[in-house]
């Protein structure tokens, strides 16, 4: 997981933990992650034309309020873990 500018994307969408969790990560489609400790924040970019499980269109980059780094890596990969995704799947 990436540090880079403060200042964050354009054009994000807001998400919580639960929706993160539960239509989002399950499904594989996350390119990467770039967390600002500084800010307790995450923006979650998907991959081009990603689709939830039920077809949605998934929003390019999300926003997601974490509690710390450490906590938010450890939470994403006990919810990878339970979601059964295959570790060639798990967010980069």
């Amino acid at each position: 997981m990436l540090a880079p500018k403060p200042e964050g994307p354009v054009g994000t969408e807001p998400i919580t933990w639960s929706e993160f969790v539960s239509h989002v990560l399950p499904t594989g489609q996350i390119q990467k992650i770039i967390v600002f400790p500084e800010r307790d924040v995450a923006y979650i970019y998907t991959y081009a034309g990603a689709k939830t499980r039920t077809g949605e269109r998934m929003a390019a980059i999300y926003r997601l309020g974490i509690p710390s780094v450490p906590k938010f890596e450890e939470e994403v990969r006990a919810a990878e873990a339970a979601a059964r995704l295959p570790p060639e799947y798990w967010t980069p």
